[in-house]
């Protein structure tokens, strides 16, 4: 399994908290074929109904939920990921063994 954080404790954290996110997840999309589609509002899901009970209500509402989380992904794949490495190129990274030793020798 690939390691995400190089700290067990936090990465047993992060792993936690996204094994029960997804079990909530799941446990909300059974609810919602179940009974009514509104328990998937991003806004009830978060509990900001509990301040302004209007959010959890309506199709505009529900729709303006989605767009948020769309604009939050977004900016976290922007701003806080970097590309993966497509392939190793020898020439122009020529990897962690080669340091500035090698290069004072070159």
């Amino acid at each position: 399994m690939r390691i995400l954080i190089t700290n067990r404790h936090i990465d047993a954290f992060v792993r936690m908290v996204a094994f029960f996110g997804i079990t909530h997840l799941v446990i909300l999309s059974l609810l919602a074929i179940q009974k009514n589609v509104q328990v998937l509002n991003a806004f009830a899901i978060l509990d900001l109904d509990a301040f302004l009970p209007e959010l959890g209500r309506g199709l505009t509402n529900f729709i303006l939920s989605y767009c948020m989380v769309i604009l939050v992904y977004l900016l976290s794949f922007f701003f806080f990921t970097k590309p993966a490495i497509e392939t190793a190129d020898p020439v122009n990274d020529p990897g962690p063994e080669y340091t500035i030793i090698n290069r004072i020798q070159e």
